[in-house]
Parts: C-alpha cells; structure tokens; sequence
C-alpha cells in the first residue's frame, strides 16, 4: 500500500496499528505517507515491524495537488508551500530522485480545492489512477494515464488505500511489485520501471 495515513497527521491509526492492518491485509511493504510531515518515519524507524517492510515518504500536500514523495531518506522532509506559478516543483522532485525516491501524483482527479493535480506530469515517476474506493475520479486518472502513455510518456500506473480510518482498508487497493527483494532500493527500481499492477485486495 503505497498511501497510508496514521495520527502523525489527520489518521485515526497509531503506528502499531497500522502494522497490524497491513499485516491483516496480506502486505508484504507499506509507504509511510502522513500529511506534510516526516515524524511518522521516525516513529517506524524506532518500532519493530516483523514481516513488513515500512518505506518512509510523505504526501507533500500542496494547495495545487498533492504527491507522495516515496522512499526518503531518514529524518528528510519535503516543503509543500509552492504553487506551480513559482516554478519549483521540478527542483523538489529531482531532489527526491537524487535521493533514490520516487515522485507519484496523488489523486490527481479529485475534484476538491487544493487536491486537483496542477504540477504537469513532466516531473513524476508514477502517477496514482486507483486510490481507495474505485469511482469516477479514478476513471478520469485512468484516463489520463492512458492519454499520457499514448503521447509516449511512460508512466507508472500505482494505487494506494489512502487510509484514514478503519473504514476504509488498509491494501484496498495496492500495487503489487515485482522486485529482486523486499528492501526499499529493489521495491523502487521495480516501480520505476514499470513492473507492477493494481490489485483490489491480496
């Protein structure tokens, strides 16, 4: 599950919780995406997860679109207080990539102010076209990712729960990865190129 949310921002569920959720639901690897802030990593870097694989990231939530900067480095945290006009959201992403992480577009067809996706797709490694219950914004993703794969650009397709709350599952969906291991490094250079699909559940 590729986007997940504990009470490190607007989540209901402490970090062992979430551990057991995921477990619950099959996962083998979770990414650690609370809201602007990177003090939920720090807390699953201090707990013991026996069997699952927790990837520190942040949903880097802008007033433009959000993005889930994927697999940072211990203790990094992303700024979110830019709009496209300031023209530095590239820099942000190549910074991310340096770092060995990945740049996903988050929900990028929600239409709700501050969540539509206004960066461009010129700077992302993937983009989110399932995120938790299937309905017509994920249509409208489909969409554009198909549009963007037929103008060439090749996108990863990735989806995550977004979980806040019990109600809504945790690996509902998820992106299964083919990777060499389940370390962080092999877990990313199967989603940067491509090899994953999109599952409704384990």
């Amino acid at each position: 599950d590729l986007h997940t949310h504990t009470v490190h921002s607007d989540g209901r569920r402490r970090i062992t919780e979430m551990a057991a959720a995921a477990t619950s639901a099959g996962l083998d690897f979770i990414v650690s995406t609370d809201h602007n802030t990177n003090s939920a990593n720090r807390a699953w870097a201090a707990t013991k997860n026996d069997g699952l694989e927790v990837i520190a990231g942040e949903e880097v939530t802008t007033r433009h679109g959000h993005w889930l900067a994927i697999a940072l480095p211990p203790g990094c945290w992303i700024d979110w207080r830019y709009a496209p006009r300031d023209g530095v959201f590239a820099t942000y992403a190549e910074r991310v990539r340096a770092d060995g992480g990945l740049v996903v577009a988050a929900h990028p067809s929600v239409p709700l102010p501050g969540c539509a996706w206004e960066f461009g797709y010129r700077d992302v490694d993937a983009m989110e076209v399932w995120n938790g219950q299937w309905n017509v914004d994920d249509e409208l993703s489909l969409r554009i990712w198909h549009q963007l794969l037929r103008q060439g650009r090749r996108i990863t397709a990735v989806g995550g729960s977004d979980s806040h709350a019990s109600s809504q599952p945790v690996g509902r969906p998820q992106t299964v990865v083919y990777s060499q291991g389940l370390s962080k490094p092999d877990l990313v250079d199967g989603l940067r190129r491509g090899r994953c699909y999109l599952a409704e559940s384990s």
